[in-house]
C-alpha cells in the first residue's frame, strides 16, 4: 500500500529552496520512468533544451505542462505538491532561508525534504541537529565551522517542531555530544536545559550511545521519512542525497542497530537530565 503523498509544506518554503525541491521531484520522477527527455520534449512540443532546463529548474515549467508532464508519466497523484513547489519557487521575496557561499553545496534541498516528511531519524554522535539547537548553540558552533547551515534556524525550529502537526524527530548520538563544550558553560547549559525540555515532548527521542560504547566508522546521516524517504550523508562541504531503495534500506537497518546498541529512550532522558544537572 503505498504512503499518502504530503501536498503542502509544513513551513513556507523560500523560492531557492522550492526550486531545488522541484528539481528533486522531477528528476526523481522521470528517472524513475526511464522515459527520456527528447520524449517529454515530444509530449510538451517543446525543444529538448527546453525541457532539460525545466527540469534542472534554471527555466520553470508552466502550470499545464507540469499537469501534462504528470499525466503522461502517470503520477498525476503528485500534482498537488509539485504545483505548490512551482508556486513558491515563481515567488520573488526575500524571506531567509535560502545558502550562501560558504555554506554546504546543495544544502537547500534539505529543509524542502524535512518540509515534507512525517519523521526524521539522524544520526550524528558529535553535535546536536540543527533543528534542536539553541540560539547560542548554533551561534558558537558557526564560528568553529562556516559551513554549517544556521540561517532560518529558528523559523524552521519553531514550525517544525511546535506546529499543530509537528515533526516526529529522533535523534541517535553519543554521550561525547551532550558533554562536548560548544561556546561555553552558559551556552551548553541553555542546549541542556533545552534537550530536556525537548524530549519532555511526544515528538522528540533521543538514543545515547553510552561514552564506553563502540560507534560505528560512518559518517553523520539523516533518515527523512516521507513520500519518498530519502537519506542524506553529510561531509565537511557537501550534503548527499539517496532515495533509491537499496540505500535507503541499508540507513534503516544501520539506524536499528544503532538504536539497539545505544540507551533506550527513558534511560536517554535521564542519562541527560543528569548531566545538565
Amino acid at each position: 500500500m503505498k504512503q499518502p503523498i504530503r501536498d503542502r509544506p509544513r513551513v513556507p518554503l523560500t523560492p531557492s529552496v522550492a526550486r531545488r525541491m522541484l528539481r528533486f521531484e522531477l528528476e526523481r520522477l522521470i528517472g524513475e520512468s526511464g522515459v527520456r527527455h527528447a520524449t517529454v520534449a515530444e509530449w510538451l512540443g517543446v525543444s529538448r533544451a527546453s525541457v532539460s532546463a525545466a527540469i534542472a529548474c534554471s527555466n520553470l515549467f508552466s502550470r499545464p505542462a507540469l499537469e501534462v508532464l504528470l499525466n503522461r508519466l502517470g503520477e498525476s497523484c503528485w500534482f498537488a505538491r509539485l504545483n505548490e513547489l512551482l508556486i513558491a519557487a515563481r515567488r520573488k521575496d526575500g524571506c531567509p532561508g535560502s545558502t550562501t557561499d560558504g555554506e554546504q553545496r546543495d544544502a537547500d534541498l534539505l529543509p524542502g525534504l524535512e518540509a515534507f516528511a512525517d519523521k526524521l531519524t539522524v544520526f550524528d554522535p558529535w553535535w546536536v541537529p540543527t533543528l534542536l539547537r539553541t540560539q547560542g548553540y548554533a551561534v558558537a558552533l558557526a564560528k568553529l565551522d562556516s559551513v554549517i547551515q544556521n540561517r532560518a534556524r529558528e523559523q524552521r525550529q519553531t514550525s517544525l517542531l511546535e506546529d499543530r502537526d509537528p515533526l516526529h524527530v529522533c535523534w541517535i548520538t553519543s554521550e561525547h555530544a551532550l558533554h562536548r563544550q560548544v561556546g561555553g558553560r552558559a551556552v551548553m547549559d541553555d542546549q541542556r536545559a533545552f534537550l530536556v525540555e525537548l524530549t519532555g515532548r511526544p515528538t522528540v527521542t533521543m538514543h545515547v550511545i553510552p561514552a564506553k560504547g563502540d560507534l560505528p566508522p560512518t559518517s553523520p546521516f539523516q533518515l527523512v521519512h516521507g513520500t519518498p524517504p530519502v537519506v542524506v550523508e553529510s561531509s565537511r562541504l557537501a550534503l548527499h542525497y539517496a532515495h533509491d531503495p537499496g540505500t535507503v534500506g541499508h540507513f534503516e537497518h544501520l539506524a536499528e542497530a544503532l538504536t539497539q546498541r545505544a540507551l533506550s529512550a527513558r534511560d536517554s532522558a535521564r542519562l541527560l537530565q543528569e548531566v545538565a544537572a
